[in-house]
């Protein structure tokens, strides 16, 4: 933390190093501080995808799922091809029964990266979609 410290004294306004700082602290899971980071960088550029994608993650991991909702939703509407975002924003209405959008996300994830099919297949939180028929058919799965 002290180098990007050392880096936004030098230039506060480097959005870049914001963003990097939030994911460090994201890794950390310092997520409150690495959505600080990630509104800082979002302050000085409010069209960079990656970091509003971050902030809907960092959201996540403490439970609060309608910002972590809003900054999904941002991320797709600055980028409609950031799949990460579509896939993430999934997991969310999976978990919050919301089966319709989070099939209707997954599908947009897959058709932007089809390596999405697969860990849906694994991914724990489409547990509650594995045995619906929508989401067989998207998977193409017996699960």
């Amino acid at each position: 933390m002290k180098a990007f410290d050392k880096a936004l004294e030098i230039d506060p306004q480097n959005s870049i190093t914001w963003y990097n700082k939030g994911l460090a602290l994201f890794e950390l899971a310092k997520y409150e501080e690495a959505i600080e980071a990630c509104d800082k960088a979002i302050e000085i550029n409010p069209n960079y995808t990656e970091a509003w994608n971050n902030r809907g993650s960092a959201f996540f991991w403490i439970g609060n799922y309608e910002e972590t909702i809003k900054a999904y939703n941002k991320t797709i509407e600055l980028d409609p091809k950031f799949s990460m975002a579509w896939y993430n924003r999934a997991c969310v209405y999976s978990l919050t029964n919301n089966t319709e959008q989070s099939i209707f996300d997954l599908r947009h994830a897959i058709d932007i990266n089809p390596a999405y099919k697969e860990m849906a297949k694994m991914d724990s939180k489409f547990q509650n979609l594995w045995g619906t028929e929508g989401f067989k058919k998207l998977l193409n799965t017996t699960k």
